[in-house]
């Protein structure tokens, strides 16, 4: 009979977690992050074509070099029930996953933190 793998000590699981960086963003005044990993770019809210006929999510496209991208609110996707109008100070975070790209609106852009995983 072999014996129970001991626990991992502190340090190893230290030494196992990783810290990576992740981008906080505000979205009705609450505060969400998301990986820098899957991030291209951010700007302030360009002018957006609208496309009526859209998910409700998706508040319409825009040119990004060449390209058209949608642009998604996450506070629709989140359920979040009191949506304020968009403002020219809101921002865009270009997301990007192979070759799926998307542009969600929010609200503040926060800050890069490290964070274990």
């Amino acid at each position: 009979m072999s014996e129970p793998s001991p626990e991992p000590t502190p340090q190893q699981s230290h030494e196992k977690s990783q810290e990576k960086p992740y981008l906080s963003f505000y979205l009705s005044d609450l505060q969400y992050s998301i990986s820098t990993e899957y991030l291209e770019e951010i700007f302030l809210l360009p002018e957006v074509i609208v496309l009526p006929t859209a998910a409700p999510d998706i508040i319409g496209v825009f040119n990004f070099r060449g390209d058209l991208l949608p642009i998604l609110d996450p506070r629709v996707s989140l359920g979040h029930t009191e949506l304020a109008p968009y403002q020219t100070s809101d921002s865009i975070i270009v997301l990007h996953q192979d070759q799926l790209r998307i542009g969600l609106i929010v609200g503040k852009i926060g800050q890069v933190d490290m964070v274990n995983t």
